[in-house]
């Protein structure tokens, strides 16, 4: 019997991958399948980017479906993946950070740099990092894990920032 994945995968008449309707519809040996419902933010975290569930699909092993309507994620797979898939769904949140000025400042200056701060604490923490335009305030998403090494990261990147004014001829 081929497993999920081999299933997901084989090409149809079309050279694509099946789609599929809802939870449950692929089967195989050793294969499940569960909805999980989403709070309001989870959803809209998971709307903002498809790559956030892959990111779950690839670290699990389990194949991931957002239901934006029903507000639900659809996960298939091995007894295991879709219980770390879930683990992984369910410890997701979203946390408000207020920030200095000095560090607002240099995290919106580099916001649209390759190498900006936030990409670079994105990395460092695995959570997203969304800098609020018209306060001095981060949102950091992501697992619970993740959320609370980016307020780490973030915390000392805050210490490293300095504000000074410098006077110029005719002040």
């Amino acid at each position: 019997q081929p497993s999920c994945l081999q299933m997901m995968l084989a090409p149809t008449s079309g050279g694509a991958p099946p789609r599929r309707k809802g939870a449950g519809s692929l089967r195989c040996s050793g294969c499940r399948s569960l909805c999980l419902q989403l709070t309001p933010k989870q959803l809209a975290f998971y709307r903002q980017g498809s790559e956030r569930l892959s990111c779950i699909e690839n670290f699990s092993g389990a194949w991931l479906q957002l239901d934006d309507v029903k507000s639900v994620v659809h996960v298939s797979g091995s007894e295991d993946a879709v219980q770390v898939a879930s683990q992984a769904v369910r410890k997701t949140s979203t946390f408000h950070k207020p920030v200095k000025s000095a560090a607002w400042t240099e995290l919106m200056r580099t916001r649209m740099m390759e190498e900006s701060v936030v990409s670079h604490l994105e990395r460092q923490s695995g959570s997203h990092i969304h800098i609020e335009r018209d306060q001095h305030e981060v949102r950091i998403f992501g697992p619970h894990v993740a959320v609370a090494h980016a307020v780490r990261l973030l915390d000392e990147f805050q210490q490293k920032c300095v504000a000074q004014e410098i006077a110029t001829r005719g002040d």
